[in-house]
Formats: structure tokens, C-alpha cells, sequence
């Protein structure tokens, strides 16, 4: 089966990362039967306004009061696990490391702690949400959930044709899936001693 997805061109690693992280994690939580209710959910729009998760957020979401933590693997994924790339005379070449330049890891104040010790190992900046949310996690700091966390960013070939299966690999991807899976993990076995 297959469904229809947002974005500019193939948008490899702008969407591919995510939709990567996100199947792992159903995967996961389905295999360890991990404690708690959880709803996934994939929502489009991102390019017209955040359509997709506004309409989530007011007719789908469970509430705050509800809800332990958000996890969100971000419309513009890019730099969840996208390969750097050196300019040069004869054109672009690919480094074999991570483009880091504008990764980001955006949360909320609460879950720092869990953040800070499951993705130790992924270098990225830290945009803690009361002065620094972006992309649909401000929406979803606006609607009132206290607890979350996700990634967001751009690399190289953001919203180009160029944007294809050389952009990102299973290599790289990897270490930022077991960080995504094992912050839901611990939240899942700790509750609400996760967060502070």
C-alpha cells in the first residue's frame, strides 16, 4: 500500500529519517508491549501552515491532562540523520558523517533530563521550548502539552531535486532511532519520574 506524502521533489532525507524513526518506534512499542497507551499518528501540511497537525490538535489529540509525553519526529526531519557534503570545483561531495550544522533537538523543559541522558551520543543543538519552539512542536507547546521532544533542521539539499537516496543511510540513521526509542522506553517504565 502506499500513501501519498508532502514535500518538494523526492525528499529523501527531508522525510525519509522520520518515517524511518517513526516505523521503528511502532515497532518497538508493539514487540516489548511497552506500558501505556499510545497513538501514532502522520500528518501532512507542514508546507501550508502546519493544516495537518492543527487539525489533529483540535479534533483528534488526546488532551494534555492525558497525555505523558509528545514525540515528534518533525515535517522537516531533514537533519535527523543526513550525510554533510563539501562544495568543490568539480560540484558537491559527500562526507561520511552527519551533517550537524543545523540539527536541532527541541524540548520542553521537563524532559531535559531524559533528553540529555538517551541522546548523549547525538550531536545536535538543544532548543528547549519556553524560548526556542519550532515547526509543529510550537503547536504543540501552544495547545498545552507540558512534556516533549523531537527533531527538527534543514541539510544540504533542503527542497531540491537533489534531495535523493545519497542523501541519508541505514549507517547514520541508526544511532538516532535507538536514541528516539529509548527515551520512549524509559518514559514508558518511569512515568512521570521522567520528567521534572
Amino acid at each position: 500500500m502506499s500513501t501519498p506524502m508532502t514535500g518538494w521533489y523526492s525528499c529523501v532525507c527531508e522525510r525519509g529519517p522520520g518515517i524511518a524513526n517513526f516505523l521503528a518506534l511502532v515497532r518497538t512499542v508493539a514487540a516489548e508491549k511497552l506500558p501505556g497507551d499510545f497513538v501514532f499518528v502522520a500528518t501532512a501540511g507542514h508546507e501550508i501552515g502546519h493544516d495537518g497537525m492543527e487539525l489533529f490538535l483540535k479534533q483528534g489529540a488526546p488532551p494534555p491532562r492525558d497525555t505523558l509525553v509528545w514525540v515528534h519526529f518533525g515535517a522537516s526531519n531533514a537533519s535527523n540523520a543526513c550525510y554533510a557534503w563539501t562544495a568543490g570545483p568539480q560540484g558537491f561531495t559527500r562526507e561520511d558523517k552527519v551533517d550537524v550544522a543545523l540539527r536541532s533537538i527541541v524540548l520542553s523543559p521537563s524532559a531535559a533530563p531524559l533528553v540529555g541522558e538517551t541522546f548523549a551520543a547525538i550531536e545536535a543543538r538543544r532548543l528547549i521550548a519556553e524560548k526556542q519552539a519550532v515547526g509543529e512542536l510550537r503547536d504543540v507547546h501552544a495547545a498545552g502539552y507540558r512534556n516533549f521532544f523531537g527533531m527538527a533542521g534543514l541539510h544540504r539539499f533542503f527542497h531540491t531535486p537533489a534531495d535523493d537516496v545519497r542523501t541519508t543511510s541505514p549507517e547514520i540513521l541508526e544511532p538516532v532511532a535507538r536514541a528516539f526509542t529509548e527515551a520512549v522506553r524509559k518514559a514508558a517504565e518511569r512515568g512521570e519520574r521522567a520528567f521534572r
